[in-house]
């Protein structure tokens, strides 16, 4: 038996033309009970037998079991596995992971933030969102325009997620309360591993210009007296 989330389309594709290419039932049968088109149904199947059950997944797409057990729910995210390879595009880009993971990027993570079960795991969309800034890709709308399975080497998989995947993790991951606590702990490590280094931000308004004679203050643009003058 197959499951699938109601949005997920490629999945229904897959197993409505599995069905059909296994025998379990004809068509025209499916094409009755799930009220779709018959074009689209042959359609399905003829992308499934000159595609094989990579078809509907996307290009580069190699660990087909792994992301069909994901979708129906039978595993949880996939591990990364990287392979030698060569010429890369971006390759270069995974030499700046290490002084963000100095910093405590994946650190706190697992504690403050809770994603859905698939197969992308907490890890690997963090990365990927690290290894866009480092690549200036500005929005997840230009992924469209990176070649998927380059990027996934950088991952350590098959691909990286279509648009709407990473879109749909960012949301769940952009609870106010999460990043709070994230930036706060993240915060508290850092202070604790140089002290020397941590001080006190005082912020208000309620000040008056410094005029006396104990020291010699540089001259400074003052906006709300509109001259130069001490701070």
């Amino acid at each position: 038996m197959f499951t699938h989330a109601e949005s997920d389309l490629r999945s229904f594709r897959l197993f409505t033309a599995q069905l059909a290419v296994s025998g379990s039932c004809t068509q025209a049968e499916l094409v009755r009970a799930l009220g779709i088109s018959s074009i689209s149904m042959k359609r399905h199947v003829k992308r499934l037998r000159t595609g094989g059950s990579q078809a509907g997944m996307g290009m580069a797409c190699t660990r087909v079991v792994e992301r069909v057990c994901a979708a129906v729910g039978l595993r949880g995210e996939a591990p990364s596995r990287f392979d030698q390879a060569e010429s890369v595009a971006r390759g270069g880009v995974p030499w700046a992971l290490p002084a963000l993971l100095a910093n405590g990027l994946l650190r706190r993570a697992r504690e403050c933030f809770r994603l859905p079960p698939g197969f992308y795991s907490l890890t690997q969309v963090l990365v990927l969102l690290a290894a866009m800034a480092w690549a200036r890709v500005k929005t997840l709308e230009q992924l469209r325009y990176q070649p998927a399975g380059e990027w996934g080497k950088l991952l350590g998989l098959d691909r990286i997620p279509e648009v709407r995947t990473p879109r749909q993790k960012v949301k769940e991951l952009a609870q106010p309360e999460a990043v709070s606590e994230w930036g706060k702990t993240l915060a508290l490590d850092w202070m604790a591993e140089e002290p020397e280094a941590a001080g006190f931000l005082y912020v208000d308004g309620h000040v008056r210009v410094y005029h006396g004679a104990q020291t010699k203050l540089p001259r400074r643009y003052l906006a709300r007296q509109r001259a130069c003058g001490p701070p």
